[in-house]
């Protein structure tokens, strides 16, 4: 198979089967292709004493230019675990800028990323300044471990401008550390001119992104001595973890109603470098990115207790996000999340060692769920004719999926205009009779999420496994999110069969996007108390039927079917709450009717209904976003025992070839008219009161 070369595991030629050259595969994408801005540059510029850099103030995934020159190909990222000395380290492997292999020959080792500093002039200096190199290291322990072929290596460029080599380490057992190893090294006279650079370079497998080291905390200086591997310094090792739990965006209905299920403390790495304790105070803020509000403060100026140990490392928490705080009149948020420390670090030889002491992370509350923070720094997949690959989410309440976005990321050769079939199913199983729907797509590699919409809305509960089938023996590259693990959910079916992934860590890109406008009946299970009945006909009828058919209280829901005008009021007369959720109405004869029989009534603010409902009386609302529909009506209506509630869509009723999207965010109260035929209702209604 053309990809064999790229495969994650190594696999048993026996047969000349195509079964055996399928796997899940794993591809590095460029700088450029995950959404980064390119801030290395081919220019070599002259920088000075004192270098300093732990790549924490590096934007998206790129080394920064002021540093560095032609090192596009060094992947800037942060290490999952607490590990790491700060937060950001550099990433050496076998995949180039543009996420392609140097050599595709899987028996190939050789010359990989190189990291290279600007020319730094050392001109005014002498042996006896004592200007010391020191880095700290370790192999990459979320890929593939080098072997006894590969290594890493420490080159300075000296006075005749050769470059010689100053350290060396091999993938050797013995290099297999848990955390960082430390390395300094003295500058010799021959080093001490105005072009001295140097430089770091792997050596290994070039067909992907293996063989993989990590270089951090690069410190170049005077006045150092050989033991001079301590820092004062206090640092954050990775980003907040996500407030949703697993999740980087969910819907807002989705956390409203199950908020003790989702939302979760805000967790970040702390590390002392220093071996002397020192007293910590951490804050963290959340807040909406949209208008820079303070929705919570989670910690502020909270003291660690008990007090920072020298060379301790810890994990700190912070409270949970109060729901009440969630501005639950919006339908999508971005929440920014900032976590600082007020750790004591000041300037100290002219680095500021403050700058790893804050650290943000985004998540979104919008129409999908998803698991990663929309960047991809690799692209995954199979090569495999008629294989499979989905991800699985776990649903804690009913809903309508519309759409399966899936992120294609724009590496060669370029997959476009290939087809997928999307495929979503209930239970995964080798004859996949529980495939409930497909719809075949063409990709568009853009770097970007794409959007499907399905041929029908489909209701949905519980797990559900969303992703898609291929045509071909080609590899089909998804984003991959390597700074969000949930590798677990991520399955696939290469031979017959489906295989939880155990190949690669990260979050594949694929995400369900729900419906804000067509499951109104799945989600008013919470206020169906007593019952609930909607007369009319016409196409939506059918999918009506199916929600209904999803609740635990269906016999309280009656479909009355078409009905007579003088049958309408007789049901009418029975009502205590009556719904409107168009999307356009020019009037709203229903409506009228139901302020006739003096109804209190619940509309969507889609055109004739604004000037209908008055003030005082009703609940007027915005259209499509049936959460807020909802808090229009009241749980316990005042006038009858036995509430029952009445829905009219200008859809089922008037026009039947209008369509309707039920659903909207909660305005103001609003007035009803009433026929005076009614006017004993008059003091009953007059009770509700002024605001929800």
């Amino acid at each position: 198979m053309k990809y064999f070369k790229y495969l994650i595991c190594v696999l048993l030629i026996l047969f000349n089967n195509k079964y055996l050259f399928s796997q899940f595969i794993i591809k590095k994408i460029s700088s450029d292709i995950s959404n980064s801005i390119r801030y290395s540059n081919e220019k070599i510029d002259t920088v000075l004493l004192p270098f300093f850099d732990d790549f924490s103030s590096y934007n998206d995934t790129i080394p920064k230019n002021n540093f560095w020159s032609n090192s596009k190909s060094i992947l800037i990222k942060d290490l999952p675990d607490n590990k790491s000395p700060s937060i950001g380290v550099a990433v050496f492997d076998g995949i180039n800028q543009y996420g392609i292999p140097y050599n595709e020959s899987s028996e190939y080792t050789g010359l990989a990323d190189t990291l290279s500093s600007n020319f730094i002039n050392l001109e005014s200096f002498s042996s006896k300044d004592s200007i010391y190199l020191s880095f700290l290291w370790k192999i990459n322990n979320f890929s593939e471990f080098p072997d006894d072929n590969d290594s890493i290596r420490l080159q300075f460029l000296n006075k005749e401008n050769n470059w010689e080599t100053i350290w060396k380490t091999i993938g050797v057992q013995s290099n297999q550390n848990e955390y960082f190893k430390h390395e300094i090294f003295h500058l010799k006279e021959k080093y001490l001119h105005n072009n001295y650079r140097f430089r770091f370079q792997n050596f290994g497998k070039l067909n992907g992104p293996f063989d993989s080291w990590v270089i951090d905390y690069i410190y170049l200086n005077s006045n150092r001595k050989s033991n001079d591997t301590i820092f004062v310094d206090r640092t954050l090792t990775y980003k907040p973890k996500n407030i949703f739990g697993s999740f980087t965006s969910i819907p807002m209905e989705h956390l409203v109603n199950n908020s003790d299920l989702f939302l979760d403390s805000i967790n970040v790495g702390f590390n002392n470098l220093n071996n002397q304790i020192q007293p910590i105070e951490f804050s963290c803020i959340i807040y909406d990115l949209f208008n820079n509000s303070i929705i919570d403060t989670l910690s502020w100026e909270e003291p660690l207790n008990p007090i920072a140990q020298g060379f301790e490392r810890r994990i700190l928490s912070t409270k949970i996000l109060a729901k009440e705080k969630i501005p639950i009149d919006k339908d999508s948020l971005n929440l920014k999340i900032k976590f600082f420390m007020n750790s004591g670090d000041t300037i100290i030889n002219g680095i500021d060692y403050r700058i790893n002491d804050t650290v943000v992370n985004i998540n979104k509350i919008n129409d999908y769920l998803s698991y990663d923070d929309e960047k991809a720094e690799f692209a995954a997949g199979i090569n495999q004719e008629d294989g499979e690959v989905v991800v699985m989410y776990i649903l804690k309440q009913v809903d309508t999926i519309t759409h399966i976005d899936l992120y294609f990321p724009k590496i060669y050769p370029i997959s476009d205009n290939k087809k997928l079939e999307l495929v979503l199913y209930k239970k995964l199983n080798e004859n996949r009779i529980n495939l409930i729907t497909n719809n075949l797509i063409n990709i568009r590699s853009n770097n970007n999420y794409n959007s499907f919409k399905l041929i029908s809305p489909l209701i949905v509960n519980d797990t559900i496994y969303i992703g898609y089938k291929q045509f071909d023996d080609d590899f089909i590259p998804i984003g991959l999110d390597k700074n969000n693990n949930n590798s677990d959910k991520i399955f696939f079916n290469t031979n017959g069969s489906w295989e939880q992934n155990n190949l690669i860590n990260g979050s594949l890109m694929i995400r369900p996007k729900f419906s804000r406008v067509e499951n109104f009946i799945t989600k008013t299970e919470s206020i169906i108390n007593d019952n609930l009945n909607i007369v009319g006909d016409g196409p939506l009828c059918g999918q009506i039927k199916k929600q209904i058919n999803l609740l635990k209280n269906r016999n309280r829901i009656k479909l009355w079917g078409y009905l007579r005008p003088d049958q309408i009021v007789e049901v009418l007369h029975k009502t205590d709450v009556f719904i409107m959720g168009s999307s356009i109405e020019t009037f709203g004869v229903s409506l009228i009717e139901a302020q006739a029989c003096g109804i209190p009534s619940v509309s969507t603010k889609c055109g004739g209904p604004n000037d209908i409902i008055l003030k005082d009386t009703g609940v007027l609302v915005q259209p499509n976003s049936e959460f807020y529909l909802h808090k229009g009506i009241p749980p316990q209506p005042p006038s009858k025992t036995g509430a029952k509630y009445f829905i009219m869509t200008h859809l089922v009723y008037v026009d039947k070839k209008e369509k309707v999207n039920i659903g909207v965010d909660f305005s103001a109260r609003t007035k009803v008219a009433r026929d005076e035929e009614h006017a004993k209702l008059e003091g009953e209604y007059a009770k509700w009161p002024t605001k929800l």
